[in-house]
């Protein structure tokens, strides 16, 4: 198995994420999110490179879903929340996204995950959900509300 065929398996995301992450070149299909082009110095050579102008990682499936149709941000998010995201995915999706987020949920293991993904890489920025979104009980499952399909239901 390929380095990138491993990034792809281990990582979940979009389609142009997923394709980015196979090795293909950074493209978007939705042009409600977009690309941009940096520089990039090696050395003393600059290279121009096309990457997604926001990526944000999400703790789950359905919280990457809402958090796509709802920004302009192409999105990913590993097979487990609970796991700690390797560096070399997180210098492969530097290498793919010009700016990196990181949204889990509001409950003990979201923001425990959050804050050590932040600390091990401190040039990603955290986004935190409203503390008040705790105070409202999800129709769902009648518990306390936490993430950011909860949010979107509640604030949108």
């Amino acid at each position: 198995m390929s380095r990138d065929e491993e990034l792809s398996k281990y990582m979940y995301g979009d389609s142009d994420v997923m394709r980015a992450l196979a090795g293909e070149p950074v493209e978007t299909r939705d042009p409600s999110h977009p690309t941009v082009t940096v520089t990039v110095k090696e050395g003393r050579n600059r290279t121009e490179v096309k990457k997604f102008k926001r990526l944000i990682i999400c703790s789950g499936p359905r919280d990457a879903i809402n958090v796509y149709f709802h920004s302009d941000a192409h999105v990913c998010y590993p097979h487990s929340e609970g796991v700690d995201i390797p560096a070399r995915i997180i210098f492969r999706l530097r290498e793919i996204a010009n700016e990196i987020f990181i949204l889990y949920d509001i409950d003990k293991t979201g923001m425990k995950m959050a804050n050590r993904l932040a600390m091990r890489f401190l040039d990603l920025k955290v986004i935190y959900l409203p503390q008040l979104l705790k105070q409202i009980r999800s129709p769902r499952t009648g518990k306390p509300c936490k993430d950011a399909e909860e949010y979107f239901n509640h604030f949108p």
